[in-house]
C-alpha cells in the first residue's frame, strides 16, 4: 500500500475517534443537564400524574358499542343497468364513497328522527370531564369579550327541522366510520356515557345506511325502467323506418344491387334485436322496482356494553407523565440558557486561561453556630493544621520573635473568620493550604505580596483573605492582614476594630506602618485595619501604601491585602506594581461569565499578575453535577479539580 493510501486510512481513523468522543462529550452533557435539572423535571412529571389523576377522577365513564356493515356494490347508474351481464366491480372507491354515505348529514338527520334525539336531553347535554367544561367556558368567556357585535335572540324557537339538524350535526362528531382491515366492511362506532344510547345509535345507523342504499337502489331502478322505455321506442322508430326503406329499396333496385340490400336487412335485424334486448330488460328493471335489494347487509348487531371503555386509568396517567415530562424539559432547557456564571474550573480556564485554584465550601448558619468556642489564648496551644510557611532566614525569624508586639485580641467573635483556629480539620483548611503553596511560587527572596479581589461586592473576597492569613500565621509564618476596602471596610468591622489607628493614618502618613498594626492573640495574625474615620488621599494614598509595602517585604513572610472590589474600583491596579500576585475570587453560581471575562481582557496586566481563580461558597455536593469529581470527608483530601 502507498505511502497516501496509509495517510488516507490514518485521517478517516482520526475522523472517526473525533466523532465518537464528540459523541460521548455529547451524552455525558445530556446526562449532566439531567441531573442538574432533576428536580424541575420530577417536578413537572409529578405535577403531570397529579394532573391525569384529576382528569381521569373527573371524566365521566364512555361505553363503546360498534356495528359492522358489508358493502355489496351494485350499479345504480341509469345507464349502468343494461349492462347487467357484466361482472360486479368491488373498487376502492366504492368504499370511501359507501362510507362518505355513513358520514353525511342526511344519514345523521334519518338516526336522529329515528331515535326521536333532537328530544332526548341525555343525548344533547352529555356530562364532560372537569377540564372540557373549563375549557369550553373559557372559550366562550374569550368570544364575549372579543365579539364585536352581541348576536340579537329573536326570541323565536327553532324549529323543529332546525333541531333535528343541530342535533345531527352532534351526531357526526359522535360517530366514528372506520373501515376493517383491507376489506369491505364498515365498523359504524359509537361512544357515550350512557350504554343503552351507544348501542341504539350504532344499530339504527347500520339499519338506516341498508335502508338509505334499498331506497337508491328502487329510485335508480325507477329511473333505470323510464330510460329503457324511452329507448324501445325510439329504436322501434328507428326500426320500423328502416323497414320501409328496406322495402322501398327492394322494389326500385329489384336485383340490381344486392350489397345495398344485405345490409340493409342487416340493419333491420339489428335494430330488431336491439329492441327485443331493450324490452327483457325492461322487464327486469321493473322487477328490480318491484323488489328493491340492498347494496350491503349487515354482519352484526351492537350488543350493549357492561363495563366502560373510557377513561383509562393508565392511558390518562401515561398522557399526563408524558406532558409533565415535555413540560419539565421545557423548565430545564430554559433554566440551563439562562445560567450564564461561572460553576467549574472549566469555565474559568476556558473563559480566562487563568489557573484554578480549588472550590471553597458554603458554610450553613447552622454550622457556623456550632462552630463558637471560647478563644483560646494563643497560637500555640492551639492544634493548627500542618501549612506551607513563608521562612526567612533562621536569625530574621529569631528577630522577629524576639521583638514585642501589641496585643489586643477584638472582643467582637466572627467564626467564619477563624476558621483554622476554630475548626482545624475542615476540608477548607486544605484548600488554604494550597492556595498559599501557589503564592509560594509567586514570591520573591523579600517575601510575598498578595491581593485577594473579586470582580462585584459579596463575592467572600473579605472571608478568603481572613481565613488565609490566619492560616499561614497559624503555620509559623509572619503574615500581615491588610484592609484596603475604602469604601466598605468589612474586614476591620468583622474583626472588632472600632478605635485603632489604622491604614488610613499610614496613608497620610501620620504614622509609621509598624505603629499602626494590631496582633490578634489567637493565632498571632497583624492586622492593619482601615477604619472610616480616616482620610485617605485617593490614589496618592496607594501610591504610599505601595511604598510602605516594599519596607514591609523585610519584616513579614506574608502580606495579604483586603482590596476593593474590580468592577468598582481602580484600587488593585495602582497597587499592582508592588504586588506579587492577585488571588481572584468568583461566587459559585452567582459571578457572571462575560463580567468575569471582560474584567479579566481588558486588564493584561492584571491578568499576569494573578495567581489563580478561586470558587467560593460552592455547594459542593452539586459539583458531581457539573461533571467534576469530589473526595470528601477525611482529614488530608484533595479536590480533584475540573
Amino acid at each position: 500500500m502507498t505511502d497516501m493510501g496509509i495517510s488516507r486510512f490514518a485521517r478517516a481513523d482520526q475522523v472517526s475517534d473525533s466523532t465518537s468522543v464528540r459523541a460521548e462529550q455529547l451524552t455525558l452533557d445530556l446526562w449532566l443537564i439531567l441531573r442538574r435539572q432533576r428536580w424541575p423535571l420530577i417536578l413537572c412529571a409529578a405535577l403531570g400524574l397529579l394532573t391525569g389523576a384529576l382528569h381521569f377522577a373527573t371524566s365521566p365513564d364512555r361505553y363503546y358499542a360498534a356495528s359492522v356493515v358489508l358493502i355489496d356494490e351494485r350499479p345504480t347508474d341509469p345507464g349502468q343497468q343494461l349492462g347487467a351481464g357484466l361482472p360486479i366491480l368491488r373498487s376502492e372507491t366504492a368504499v370511501l364513497n359507501e362510507m362518505q354515505v355513513l358520514r353525511s348529514l342526511q344519514l345523521a338527520e334519518d338516526v336522529v328522527r329515528i331515535l326521536s334525539l333532537h328530544e332526548e336531553q341525555d343525548f344533547i347535554a352529555q356530562p364532560v370531564s372537569l377540564a372540557r367544561s373549563t375549557l369550553e367556558r373559557a372559550k366562550s368567556t374569550a368570544k364575549a369579550l372579543f365579539a364585536s357585535e352581541t348576536p340579537l335572540d329573536s326570541g323565536v324557537p327553532p324549529s323543529e327541522a332546525d333541531r333535528i339538524t343541530a342535533v345531527a350535526a352532534k351526531l357526526q362528531n359522535d360517530v366514528g366510520i372506520l373501515r376493517v382491515g383491507r376489506s369491505f366492511s364498515i365498523e359504524i362506532r359509537t361512544l357515550l356515557h350512557d350504554p343503552d344510547l351507544a348501542t341504539a345509535i350504532a344499530n339504527a345507523y347500520a339499519q338506516a345506511y341498508l335502508a338509505d342504499r334499498q331506497a337508491a337502489n328502487r329510485k335508480a331502478s325507477s329511473l333505470g325502467a323510464a330510460w329503457v322505455r324511452e329507448n324501445i321506442a325510439e329504436v322501434r322508430l328507428r326500426a320500423d323506418e328502416a323497414a320501409s326503406e328496406l322495402a322501398a329499396f327492394r322494389a326500385e333496385n329489384r336485383a340490381s344491387d344486392p350489397q345495398g340490400l344485405r345490409e340493409l336487412e342487416q340493419r333491420v335485424s339489428t335494430l330488431n334485436d336491439l329492441h327485443a334486448t331493450l324490452l327483457r330488460r325492461l322487464e327486469t328493471v321493473a322487477m328490480e322496482a318491484s323488489y328493491p335489494i340492498s347494496n350491503g347487509r349487515l354482519l352484526s348487531q351492537a350488543v350493549t356494553p357492561q363495563d366502560p371503555a373510557l377513561p383509562k386509568a393508565w392511558r390518562v396517567l401515561a398522557a399526563g407523565l408524558i406532558l409533565g415530562l415535555i413540560a419539565g424539559i421545557g423548565v430545564a432547557a430554559f433554566r440551563e440558557l439562562r445560567e450564564t456564571s461561572i460553576r467549574t474550573g472549566e469555565d474559568v480556564r476556558s473563559l480566562t486561561g487563568l489557573p484554578f485554584l480549588g472550590y471553597l465550601p458554603v458554610f450553613k448558619k447552622g454550622r457556623l453556630r456550632r462552630l463558637r468556642k471560647p478563644l483560646v489564648t494563643s497560637a500555640e496551644t492551639q492544634a493548627g493544621p500542618p501549612t506551607v510557611s513563608f521562612l526567612k532566614r533562621p536569625e530574621q525569624q529569631a528577630a522577629e520573635q524576639s521583638k514585642p508586639k501589641r496585643k489586643g485580641p477584638p472582643k467582637y467573635f466572627a467564626p467564619l473568620l477563624y476558621l483554622p483556629s476554630v475548626a482545624p480539620d475542615l476540608p477548607y483548611n486544605d484548600r488554604l493550604k494550597g492556595i498559599l503553596a501557589r503564592l509560594q511560587r509567586s514570591s520573591g527572596d523579600s517575601g510575598c505580596v498578595a491581593a485577594i479581589s473579586s470582580i462585584n461586592p459579596g463575592e467572600g473576597r473579605t472571608t478568603l483573605a481572613a481565613n488565609l492569613a490566619q492560616f499561614a500565621a497559624l503555620g509559623g509564618s509572619r503574615t500581615l492582614l491588610i484592609d484596603t476596602d475604602l469604601q466598605n471596610p468589612a474586614l476591620s468591622q468583622q474583626l472588632g476594630f472600632r478605635d485603632e489607628v489604622g491604614l488610613g493614618e499610614v496613608m497620610v502618613e501620620k504614622a509609621p506602618l509598624s505603629e499602626c498594626v494590631t496582633t490578634l492573640e489567637t493565632t498571632g495574625l497583624d492586622v492593619l485595619p482601615y477604619l472610616k474615620s480616616s482620610a485617605p488621599e485617593g490614589q496618592t494614598g496607594m501610591l504610599r501604601l505601595a511604598r510602605h509595602l516594599g519596607l514591609a517585604r523585610k519584616e513579614y513572610d506574608l502580606i495579604l491585602l483586603d482590596t476593593q472590589p474590580l468592577g468598582i474600583s481602580s484600587d488593585v491596579n495602582a497597587l499592582l506594581t508592588a504586588l506579587d500576585a492577585v488571588v481572584l475570587v468568583a461566587d459559585w453560581g452567582t459571578t457572571p461569565r462575560a463580567a468575569f471575562a471582560d474584567v479579566v481582557e481588558s486588564d493584561p496586566d492584571l491578568a499576569r499578575k494573578t495567581a489563580g481563580v478561586v470558587l467560593n461558597r460552592t455547594v459542593m455536593k452539586s459539583l458531581k453535577a457539573y461533571g467534576v469529581l469530589q473526595q470528601t470527608g477525611v482529614r488530608g483530601a484533595r479536590t480533584s479539580f475540573a
